[in-house]
């Protein structure tokens, strides 16, 4: 006979399971971020060390994708193969030698490589935390932790920032450049943070100590019970999606958006320095993080208000009009701060609109195989990280203005047209069951 638990101790059972494994899930995403990014950064002194172009620049920020991407699929059959107390420290301790290692490159090549390598390295890090979680909590903690791990991106962009341009400005130990230490110091956190995940994560609860017996039969039996309840899910093939009009929509509307997102995020520390501010690096750190902290605050009550109204369509809608209307605001202004000023809205649009976006894909594909929908979704979606930043390197090489306006008018155009892929014809507007018919 199975043992029956109480509601409130249920809540309280999780709510120490949160307190537990949230917290040290968020720093690895953190410092996975800072890691991923910090490209942009070095970027400030490195391009001028090593003579990279633009368009160099732009072809080795994005390169990284194209491994992860390549390799994510088997990171995670690795991962339930080696479960997660092998795998994701294994995945951690290799990503941060590969960042330690840029500090010794040479060449535009070398670092085309390695970033390639770092993608290969990284893969299967964000699904394989989802799958990590997916054995501790119930699925209505699913939705805060994953949150959680959003909010995480731009927490590493508002203390990634400062931190890289602080090096930048103040460390040149034993003759070496300020960059380079910029990736040993950025690199080895991951590495200690790797040993210490060895000893801290557990493949499942019943392989910790904190938990009481009692606690952890509790723990299982929830979550076991709200597998089982979910009852058949309809299984599609790859083939199945291909078929689908409306799930081209979404992957080409998310492609667009992480293109002009991944942009951003890599250029924006050479668009702020080339605002003229200062030319103190950890100005243009500090500087950098004031979008970030503004897309924070706008993604957190955006995204509360679409949920407490149960909306989607329009909080969409207006998240990533805004997004293309800071695009274009920053392509006609001159001013200096009203171009940061269009930094902000364009920042804060992109974020805001993301989980919505996320939601509402979730949402569409309920009576269906959601978990291998959504991560053909992201799979092709993602690629946008590596055609972005090259797009980008592209007009500011044909240019030579980092704040290229044809680039910006683009990306303006690319979030417009996301919109319409989404809300015309056969799209997220629809039920599921008129969707995959």
């Amino acid at each position: 006979m199975e043992d029956k638990y109480s509601t409130d101790t249920e809540n309280i059972i999780f709510h120490k399971v949160i307190i537990r494994i949230i917290p040290f899930i968020l720093l690895l995403y953190v410092v996975n971020f800072i890691d991923r990014v910090n490209l942009g950064f070095a970027a400030l002194s490195m391009n001028q060390d090593l003579g990279i172009t633009p368009m160099v620049f732009g072809f080795v920020s994005g390169i990284f994708f194209l491994g992860y991407i390549l390799f994510e699929y088997p990171s995670n059959r690795m991962m339930e193969r080696w479960g997660a107390k092998i795998w994701l420290p294994r995945i951690l301790i290799s990503w941060g030698i590969i960042v330690i290692l840029l500090s010794f490159v040479s060449s535009a090549i070398q670092i085309g490589a390695l970033r390639f390598l770092l993608g290969v390295a990284e893969a299967g890090f964000y699904p394989g935390i989802i799958l990590y979680l997916s054995f501790w909590l119930r699925n209505q903690d699913m939705a805060r932790a994953i949150s959680y791990l959003f909010s995480a991106q731009i927490i590493a962009m508002i203390l990634g920032a400062p931190l890289s341009t602080f090096i930048l400005d103040h460390i040149t130990w034993f003759g070496l450049s300020s960059w380079r230490w910029l990736f040993i110091l950025e690199g080895l956190p991951a590495v200690i943070l790797g040993i210490i995940a060895y000893f801290v994560i557990a493949n499942s609860p019943q392989d910790v100590s904190w938990l009481s017996s009692d606690e952890k039969r509790c723990l299982s039996g929830t979550i076991k019970t709200e597998k089982e309840s979910k009852g058949v899910v309809e299984r599609k093939s790859i083939q199945y999606f291909f078929t689908k009009v409306w799930f081209h929509r979404i992957w080409i509307a998310y492609f667009l958006e992480v293109c002009a997102g991944y942009s951003i995020i890599f250029w924006l520390p050479q668009i702020i320095h080339s605002l003229g501010f200062s030319d103190s690096h950890i100005q243009v750190g500090l500087l950098s993080a004031v979008p970030y902290c503004a897309a924070l605050i706008g993604m957190i009550f955006w995204s509360r208000h679409s949920d407490k109204t149960g909306e989607r369509r329009y909080h969409l809608i207006i998240a990533w009009g805004c997004a293309a209307l800071g695009f274009v605001l920053d392509a006609l202004f001159s001013d200096p701060y009203l171009s940061l000023l269009s930094l902000i809205v364009l920042t804060t649009g992109i974020y805001a609109g993301v989980p919505i976006f996320w939601a509402m894909v979730t949402e569409k594909m309920r009576h269906i195989d959601a978990s291998g929908g959504i991560a053909l979704v992201n799979s092709l979606g993602t690629i946008g990280g590596f055609v972005g930043p090259f797009l980008m390197g592209i007009f500011v090489h044909s240019s030579g203005e980092v704040d290229a306006v044809p680039a910006l008018l683009m990306y303006a155009g690319f979030m417009i047209i996301s919109l319409i892929l989404l809300f015309t014809g056969n799209n997220l507007s629809l039920s599921e069951n008129q969707s995959h018919q």
